[in-house]
């Protein structure tokens, strides 16, 4: 049995625990998180989150660079919200994923990566 609840459905589970670090910023206002999750919440998030955020590779490979405006991952307008995920899947390597969010599709940035 885990010792802190499911981040995602709240309820203890036995099992190993998956860890995310998400972060929603705008300026100096930030608002982060510690996310721990059963292996099928965490499958889910990781889906979700992949389905809007850029994974970025550490190995090298990745040709572009931050761009100065960033655009919304929902409606491709200029954003002034970054998104930010580090994942850490069990024995693997973490996951990182970034992506930006208008003011209009802040309440959906924070639901989807603070699960708030």
């Amino acid at each position: 049995m885990a010792f802190y609840p499911c981040s995602n459905h709240h309820f203890p589970y036995r099992g190993p625990s998956f860890a995310a670090y998400p972060a929603l910023v705008n300026g100096t206002t930030s608002d982060r998180k510690h996310l721990r999750m059963c292996e099928p919440c965490f499958d889910e998030y990781l889906q979700a989150i992949s389905e809007r955020l850029e994974e970025v590779s550490l190995d090298g490979t990745d040709s572009g660079e931050l761009q100065e405006t960033w655009a919304c991952s929902w409606c491709r307008q200029a954003a002034p919200w970054r998104i930010y995920v580090n994942a850490y899947p069990k024995k693997e390597s973490g996951r990182l994923f970034f992506g930006a969010a208008c003011d209009l599709h802040e309440p959906q940035a924070r639901s989807l990566v603070l699960l708030s």
